[in-house]
C-alpha cells in the first residue's frame, strides 16, 4: 500500500469514527452504513490494484480471483450464484470459492451478495425507482423475493430503508 492509498483510508477511518459518536443524528444508521462502504470499496481498490499487479506476475489462483471480480462487477445486477461466475471461469464452484477465500479472507458467495446488496442501497438511497422495477434490475423473479434477500442480508426491507434514509 502507498502512502497516498494509506492517507485515503486513515481518513475514512477517521470518517467511521466521527460518525460513530454521532448518535443524535436522525440518519445515524445510514451515514455511518456509507463510510463503512466507502471504506469497504476504497480497501477493495486497493487490494484490486494489487491482486492486478501480482497477477500480471504470473498465478494462476491471483488471476482467477481477479477475473472473479471482474465479472462480478459486470454481471452481479443480472446473476448471484457462484454457479453462474465459476462456469464462466471454467472451474468448479468449489475452487473458485476457494480462491476467493485464500485470495480475500472470504468466499466467493459473500462477494456475489456484498456487492448485489452494495447495489441495491445505492438505488435504494439514490433513487426514486420503484421497488418492483429495482427488483426486476437485478432479475429477482417476484417482489417477495427482493424483499426477503434484502432483508436476510440487511435486516431491514427495502421500503424499511427507504423510508429511514
Amino acid at each position: 500500500m502507498n502512502a497516498q492509498d494509506m492517507e485515503l483510508c486513515l481518513r475514512d477511518l477517521d470518517d467511521i469514527k466521527c460518525r460513530l459518536s454521532q448518535t443524535d443524528h436522525i440518519y445515524h444508521q445510514e451515514t455511518l452504513d456509507h463510510s463503512m462502504e466507502n471504506f469497504v470499496y476504497e480497501i477493495f481498490h486497493i487490494y484490486s490494484k494489487c491482486n492486478s499487479h501480482q497477477a500480471s506476475k504470473g498465478g494462476r489462483e491471483t488471476q482467477l480471483a481477479q477475473q472473479f471480480i471482474d465479472l462480478l462487477q459486470q454481471y452481479v445486477r443480472q446473476k448471484r450464484t457462484v454457479e453462474f461466475y465459476a462456469e464462466k471461469l471454467f472451474v468448479t464452484p468449489k475452487y473458485l470459492s476457494r480462491i476467493c477465500l485464500q485470495s480475500t479472507g472470504h468466499n466467493a458467495s459473500y462477494w456475489i451478495t456484498h456487492f448485489t446488496l452494495a447495489q441495491i442501497m445505492e438505488e435504494l438511497t439514490a433513487t426514486d425507482r420503484t421497488l418492483t422495477d429495482i427488483s426486476n434490475d437485478f432479475n429477482f423473479p417476484y417482489l417477495s423475493h427482493f424483499t426477503r434477500y434484502v432483508k436476510q442480508h440487511s435486516g431491514k426491507t427495502p421500503s424499511e430503508y427507504r423510508i429511514k434514509r
